[in-house]
């Protein structure tokens, strides 16, 4: 789900010049990839807690002993409030919250070469350096509405297209 929104398609790294902000692009990706598959197993955990709390009280309504279903119940209760699993998704966060500051440096020298190859009459360096600085404030941005909780407003155009979509636009 993330991974749509963040990860930059590699074919498209070729208009990157520096390793490090290749790198950069790079783990942003793996990291969405890697709050997609938390996310995933927190939302099994959750069905799972769900079915049994289900399953629990329809012996209660029915008359049945459900104090012989408490360790399972128990046991769905601690896995969905699994500390380790909480903590990865925080440290997801963590690094995506250094990567979205990474990329606006990067977005900010994209920006001055943009501006210095216009002044050498190289417009179409320069806006290929603009649309590189598009892509990565886009993504820093929504890094950081993530990273905050959304809630924020005039957000939709944020969302309005996949990275793959941002970046085919900027060829």
């Amino acid at each position: 789900m993330l991974a749509a929104y963040l990860d930059v398609p590699v074919d498209w790294l070729r208009h990157i010049r520096t390793r490090r902000e290749a790198l950069v692009l790079t783990n942003v990706g793996t990291a969405a990839v890697k709050i997609d598959a938390l996310l995933a197993t927190q939302s099994e955990m959750s069905t799972t807690r769900r079915t049994l709390l289900h399953l629990v009280g329809d012996a209660a309504s029915k008359g049945r002993d459900s104090i012989a279903m408490v360790p399972l119940l128990n046991e769905a209760l601690a896995s969905t409030h699994n500390a380790e699993l909480s903590g990865q998704t925080n440290d997801c966060r963590s690094e995506l919250i250094g990567l979205a500051a990474e990329l606006e440096y990067f977005v900010e020298m994209n920006e001055s070469s943009a501006k210095e190859f216009e002044e050498a009459g190289c417009s179409d360096r320069a806006s290929a350096k603009r649309l590189v600085a598009s892509v990565e404030r886009t993504l820093a941005q929504r890094i950081l509405w993530i990273a905050t909780g959304g809630g924020a407003t005039g957000a939709e155009n944020l969302w309005a297209h996949t990275t793959t979509e941002l970046c085919a636009a900027s060829v």
